[in-house]
């Protein structure tokens, strides 16, 4: 190993950068995979370099373990994303799932209150309900308020599921509704920053061994005063998302409203918020 010398074909942080560059290959946008090529290109124009001008093979030696690095964090790299996918998915379709639900019992009272008047008219109607109701009448209306009574009791009972169905189904079933839409999105957040943290990891795993193999093959890091950390933060900004540090109590005491989600979701002035000091 010959010390002072430093590779001048691929410094770890471009590999890092291209490995991250890389993981748009699995993207749906066309575009986004387009520019993955040229991560892609990138990569083989480096390793051919290595192999037409190194004159003691050291720089072609790195560049193959580096690429071999380089290649095992996006294979990485790749799962992770396509795992974030399948949470989505999964979050997505158990969030339908719930919103049906409440979809059918606002249907049901619905169907049940438009059913009321005409249950109320079978039952008259039939054997049992006429002895049962002329009974009634018999002994508690007046002869002259007899032929307005049925219209009245009929109307009673459909104005009654009505005020049950408008003044408190639809309200919880809205709120229920918007609490699952708020959950879902808060649970794609959560395996969101999941994502982010497999992809920190991953890439400062590769930086690291491109800088051992730097060490191994020219003796020395490529960097000394650059860690793993500073380097993945500098590839990576942006990326991360804030949330207010008490969006899961919130969530879970079904604190959170949709005029409040913003706040929730960035953490922007989270102090101001009402929930702020209720941490359980």
């Amino acid at each position: 190993m010959v010390s002072g010398k430093k590779t001048q074909i691929l410094p770890p942080i471009e590999a890092v950068e291209i490995a991250w560059g890389r993981t748009v290959e699995v993207s749906s946008n066309e575009s986004a995979r387009s520019s993955a090529e040229n991560s892609k290109r990138l990569m083989e124009n480096k390793i051919k370099r290595a192999a037409s001008t190194s004159t003691d093979q050291k720089d072609q030696q790195y560049v193959e373990s580096a690429s071999s690095a380089i290649e095992a964090a996006y294979r990485n790299l790749v799962t992770a994303r396509n795992s974030l996918d399948l949470n989505f998915r999964e979050a997505k379709a158990l969030g339908q799932t719930e919103k049906e639900k409440f979809e059918h019992f606002e249907k049901f009272s619905s169907d049940l209150q438009s059913l009321v008047p005409k249950v109320a008219e079978m039952t008259i109607g039939g054997i049992t309900g006429g002895v049962l109701i002329g009974a009634i009448f018999e002994n508690w209306f007046p002869e002259s308020m007899k032929t307005y009574t049925m219209p009245l009791v009929l109307a009673f009972f459909a104005s009654l599921t009505l005020f049950i169905h408008q003044l408190v189904v639809v309200p919880v079933v809205k709120v229920k509704t918007q609490q699952q839409v708020l959950r879902s999105e808060y649970d794609e957040i959560q395996y969101y920053k999941q994502y982010v943290a497999r992809v920190r990891n991953t890439l400062k795993s590769l930086y690291e061994r491109v800088e051992r193999a730097h060490e191994d093959y020219f003796g020395e890091r490529y960097w000394e005063a650059s860690s793993s950390e500073q380097v993945v933060d500098n590839v990576l900004i942006g990326l991360e998302q804030g949330m207010c540090k008490n969006v899961a109590a919130c969530i879970m005491k079904e604190r959170v409203t949709p005029k409040q989600w913003s706040t929730c979701e960035t953490g922007n002035h989270a102090d101001k918020c009402i929930h702020w000091s209720k941490v359980d």
